[in-house]
């Protein structure tokens, strides 16, 4: 987990290099997708069937992951809406041409974020570090209370590990989103739905952020 997340931090302090910047990013997908395999042939070479590392995609599980998405766009809003402009001083602005300010086409920010961020990060977090506490706990506790455990560990790692990164401490707020990835997690056979929601959960921050700084 510290190797990885030293990765990342790697990652984010050379995005300004010549020549390294443009390929920073390969620091984090390093860490997220390359250390869990390296982990499991170096410390567990006997790896039962739970701790097999698995990217099959479910088209269900996929869909659902959307509709989850779907559901918490509107919660999220008024949220966030009551947030910026009751608590805070910003203001709502909607326009379509406030996507303007988006750095990229929403269609490729969600390519990178399906790709490039919410797989590596679902991958190392659910897919291994929840994967493994929760192994480790059932062995002290009950399956009901293991899963409880794992999930909110891995969450609190997730969002102690944005804010490393970061370095803004208001991203611990990813604990609670990722409270639900772990619950997908754990109900379903494969990651696509904790990586389609993420990814989603993402953009819809991006899409929502835009209209409060006019």
């Amino acid at each position: 987990y510290c190797l990885s997340i030293g990765l990342c931090v790697l990652s984010e302090k050379t995005q300004n290099l010549a020549i390294i910047g443009d390929y920073s990013y390969l620091f984090a997908m390093l860490a997220f997708l390359v250390l869990p395999f390296l982990a499991i042939w170096i410390f567990r070479k006997n790896e039962d069937e739970d701790h097999v590392l698995s990217l099959e995609w479910n088209a269900k599980e996929a869909l659902q992951g959307l509709l989850i998405a779907c559901a918490l766009f509107l919660p999220v809003l008024l949220g966030v809406y009551i947030w910026r402009t009751g608590i805070g001083s910003e203001s709502f602005h909607f326009s379509l041409s406030n996507y303007q300010r988006l750095d990229q086409a929403l269609w490729f920010s969600l390519l990178v974020q399906l790709f490039l961020v919410a797989l590596p990060e679902e991958f190392f977090y659910r897919g291994y570090l929840q994967t493994s506490i929760l192994k480790l706990a059932k062995n002290r506790f009950n399956d009901r209370k293991s899963k409880v455990l794992a999930i909110t560990v891995t969450s609190l790692l997730f969002a102690l590990g944005h804010v490393f990164v970061s370095g803004a401490i208001i991203r611990l707020n990813t604990f609670f989103p990722s409270l639900l990835f772990g619950y997908l997690r754990i109900k379903n056979k494969t990651l696509t739905a904790c990586i389609v929601l993420h990814a989603l959960s993402n953009i819809m921050m991006e899409v929502i952020s835009v209209h409060f700084f006019p």
